[in-house]
């Protein structure tokens, strides 16, 4: 008896641990109905998500659903006065579901749509997210002459007005006058593709947009100067106000975030930055034009740009356009040693593009030649201190685990070894509708591109590091690029790469070591209307084979390369590829190589 009831009891204590358990992964359901909220009725919703995610802070585990209808996001509410940039701020939570199950989230203002900061285990899903009133302005070309051009331009979805010959944007909560190349930029778009006008890259038509104008009918502005060349009317112009603002998805400092059938149509930075996160996938979800709207613009930078993240990034069934800048760019960044000040501490930089960031007590480091550009030595940083003169921080003393070699010093760089990521990328569609390049990597990490469908007005992918501009580190040590398509890439010209693949690394190409290693094409389709198929510098063990190449009358061709052009590269093999009879200049040149470096089976 007494043995029946102690198992009874341990039962029953089973029982209830189990029911605990099951208790505590069950996620609290959370609809905002019970908050007051209902599609489309124009409520500010910054300031409930902000009570909701207060309330359930220390929850295991919560689900947010929206009933699908329109949700507008203010960054100052008009009843609380409360000010927030940020629409969605998950901070510091864990086991996350948002779906908006097909709803529009339309931010006004100088917003971010999501801060993710600390957190675990973030799904977004099923929603999209735009401006009313965009920080992107466009205009269509009806008459242009060799002293000015006039551009139709919709008052009503872009706001505007008109004093003393100077042209004033504006926004909700904001003004713009075009006063600068960089930060108002200007693209032009075919009046029946709606891509990026041939053989055309940034601020085709010079600074006119930076002086006088006036306004000579209803939605009609005459902007007086000389241009470098005359569009067609009925070109598109896309007068950008401002670049680099804020990102739409902001993920830092996070592990295991995903997002998921998520329209982008506008935002005020890159589409979605990562940064100092493991772990990021983003599957079925674009940057994309919201044609609906007449626009043939999206987000005003990157679709994607994820600096020092580590684990997977994972980029499936993705079709982005309309950007102000690339598709994706993957990297981590060199930081420069400003000065060695015993055998375990340097100081580093806390300005400028080589500014110390993103890394902390406990992540190891290389240390890289400035010339070589060769990782030749590691250690782990154990402790960091913050130099200020006059209250300004203006470097970083960093005390390494180990004794620094002594010829590493002052003009030497570090870069993050504990935070690389590796890439997947596969199923996308790279298109002509937006500016510059297609896929952007640099990382020791593999890196896997395979079927997609590339159609770039730049390179279709651009594998660079430097030490003389961005500072993007990440020297690749296995790249396979294999089952994609490219189709009539490179038709803006050589500012947006060399070739449909470029490979340029900033080293110079006299040294021993190559930069890049391990990059293997294979079994690709390029249908190109150029030359230039591949340009390579500074990578060993590169390898193009098993390629098919077409030649395609769609563009005029302009490229001065040959299809393969390698720079300082070291057992490289172009081997068992087809290419047309017709294909001009079908040759291989070779700058700061021996023929010895090369195997090929091409006939000329």
């Amino acid at each position: 008896m007494h043995n029946k009831t102690k198992k009874s009891m341990v039962a029953a204590f089973l029982l209830l641990y189990i029911a605990f358990s099951v208790q505590a992964q069950c996620p609290v359901i959370i609809r905002l109905s019970d908050w007051g909220i209902q599609p489309s009725d124009g409520k500010n919703m910054v300031p409930v998500l902000k009570k909701i995610f207060e309330k359930h802070a220390k929850d295991l585990s919560i689900e947010l659903h929206f009933q699908k209808g329109r949700y507008d996001f203010t960054p100052i509410d008009s009843v609380t006065k409360m000010t927030s940039i940020n629409g969605f701020e998950l901070k510091n939570l864990k086991n996350v579901l948002i779906d908006g199950h097909g709803s529009a989230f339309v931010f006004h203002g100088k917003m971010r749509p999501f801060l993710i900061k600390g957190s675990t285990n973030v799904k977004l899903k099923d929603f999209s997210i735009d401006w009313d009133r965009p920080y992107i302005s466009q205009g269509e070309i009806i008459k242009t002459s060799h002293a000015f051009i006039d551009l139709k331009i919709d008052s009503v979805k872009y706001p505007y007005h008109m004093e003393n010959g100077i042209l004033t944007f504006i926004g909700e909560g904001w003004e713009n006058q075009l006063r600068s190349e960089f930060t108002n930029l200007h693209t032009l778009y075919d009046k029946d593709k709606r891509e990026i006008l041939y053989q055309t890259r940034d601020n085709p038509l010079g600074n006119i947009f930076l002086g006088k104008a006036e306004i000579i009918a209803k939605n009609t502005i005459r902007f007086c100067g000389k241009t470098p060349l005359k569009p067609e009317n009925g070109t598109i112009v896309t007068l950008y106000h401002g670049r680099y603002i804020i990102p739409g998805i902001e993920i830092s400092y996070s592990k295991n975030t995903t997002i998921e059938k998520v329209k982008i149509y506008h935002a005020l930075s890159h589409g979605v930055l990562g940064e100092r996160s493991e772990n990021i996938s983003m599957l079925n979800s674009s940057m994309t034009v919201n044609e609906d709207k007449g626009r043939v613009f999206s987000i005003v930078a990157d679709a994607s740009h994820f600096v020092n993240c580590k684990g997977k990034i994972i980029i499936d069934g993705c079709t982005h356009s309309g950007m102000g800048d690339d598709f994706i760019n993957v990297h981590g960044a060199y930081f420069k040693i400003l000065r060695r000040t015993d055998s375990r501490n340097i100081e580093v930089s806390a300005r400028g593009r080589s500014a110390f960031r993103l890394s902390e007590v406990g992540d190891e480091l290389f240390f890289v030649d400035s010339a070589s550009m060769q990782r030749n030595w590691s250690a782990k940083i154990v402790k960091i201190d913050t130099l200020r003169n006059q209250g300004t921080v203006t470097s970083y003393e960093l005390t390494m685990d180990k004794n620094i070699p002594e010829n590493i010093g002052e003009g030497h760089y570090l870069e993050n070894k504990t935070w690389t990521a590796s890439l997947e990328l596969r199923n996308c569609r790279i298109l002509k509708k937006h500016r510059a390049r297609g896929i952007l990597v640099t990382t020791p990490k593999d890196v896997i591109i395979e079927n997609n469908y590339f159609n770039t007005a730049g390179a279709a992918i651009l594998i660079e590091g430097d030490l003389n501009y961005w500072f993007e580190s990440g020297a690749n040590r296995n790249v396979l690029i294999r089952n994609n398509v490219f189709e009539d890439c490179l038709t803006s010209g050589p500012e947006w790469g060399e070739a449909v693949i470029t490979i340029t690394p900033s080293i110079k190409a006299k040294h021993q070591f190559p930069y890049h290693q391990n990059i293997k094409i294979r079994n690709n389709i390029f249908r190109h209307f150029d030359r230039a198929l591949l340009f390579a510098r500074s990578v060993q063990n590169l390898s193009f084979t098993n390629n098919k190449v077409y030649k395609t009358n769609t563009y005029h061709s302009f490229s001065k390369h040959p299809p393969f052009l390698l720079d300082a590269c070291k057992q490289v093999q172009i081997r068992r590829n087809e290419l047309p009879d017709d294909f001009k200049l079908k040759n291989i040149s070779l700058i700061n190589m021996e023929n010895g470096e090369l195997r090929q089976d091409l006939k000329f």
